[in-house]
């Protein structure tokens, strides 16, 4: 099943060498992706946070905490679990780690 989410890749806003404008496409969406799941490693391995982080993990957080539509049922042929929710993502984590020090 292809994707397992998406990301913002429409009119998305950027700065260029001669002021701000916007971009459309799958780059948008990968580069967006690939920044966020930079900063959920940063957080796991360069902060010591999760030393063992990986590639699948990144994926299940992503999944986890990705922004959902209501009332439908997951994952969907052409929006796999959701849309990259990178805040919604630390709120797993954080649900995570609250759950397992404290149940």
């Amino acid at each position: 099943m292809a994707p397992d989410l998406v990301a913002p890749g429409v009119n998305v806003k950027g700065i260029y060498p001669t002021g701000v404008g916007t971009k459309t496409g799958t780059s948008v969406a990968a580069a967006i992706t690939a920044g966020a799941a930079a900063l959920l490693f940063e957080w796991g391995i360069i902060q010591g946070n999760i030393p063992s982080m990986d590639g699948d993990l990144i994926r299940t957080f992503f999944i986890s905490g990705a922004t959902r539509e209501e009332n439908m049922l997951y994952p969907k042929t052409k929006w796999g679990y959701g849309r990259l929710n990178l805040y919604g993502s630390f709120a797993v984590i954080r649900e995570s780690i609250i759950n397992y020090y404290v149940l």
